[in-house]
């Protein structure tokens, strides 16, 4: 089974930035997608670490506005 897009998403963030994704937003359409994405994190860091700031593009709006 090809992986989803979310778990190549969430690979890409593990190789370019290390398992310490604290300094990154990632912005998604919606809010299962981010819970989809934290599934997928939390798979594949093997150990305790801080997760990049997840939010639906309604969340990110009202925190910019």
């Amino acid at each position: 089974m090809p992986p989803y897009f979310l778990e190549n998403i969430a690979k890409y963030l593990i190789e370019h930035h290390g398992a310490d994704l604290s300094g990154i937003a990632v912005v998604f359409p919606n809010r299962r997608a981010g819970l989809f994405m934290r599934k997928y994190l939390a798979g594949l860091i093997p150990k305790t670490t801080w997760s990049p700031a997840i939010f639906s593009i309604e969340d990110f709006i009202k925190t910019l506005s």
